[in-house]
C-alpha cells in the first residue's frame, strides 16, 4: 500500500518536468510582454509628441480667429 520509490521518483520527475514547461511558457510570455511594452512606449511618446502639435496648431487658429473676428460678437454677425 506504501508507493515504492521507483513510482515516488517517477510521479516527482513528471511533476518537474511538468513545472519545467510552465516556467518556458511563462518565460516565452514574459519576452512577448516586455516587446509590447517597449512598442507601447515607442507608440506613446509619438502621440505625446502629436498632442504637444496638436496644442500649438490649435494655439495658433485661435490666434488667427481672435484676430478675424471682433471679440464682442463672439464671432457671431450683431
Amino acid at each position: 500500500m506504501t508507493e515504492g520509490f521507483d513510482e515516488r521518483f517517477e510521479r516527482h520527475e513528471e511533476m518537474i518536468q511538468a513545472l519545467a514547461r510552465v516556467w518556458m511558457r511563462q518565460s516565452e510570455m514574459n519576452e512577448r510582454m516586455d516587446a509590447f511594452i517597449e512598442r507601447q512606449s515607442t507608440f506613446n511618446a509619438e502621440l505625446v509628441g502629436l498632442h504637444r502639435d496638436i496644442d500649438s496648431r490649435l494655439g495658433r487658429i485661435e490666434t488667427i480667429l481672435e484676430r478675424m473676428l471682433p471679440s464682442s460678437t463672439n464671432g457671431r454677425e450683431g
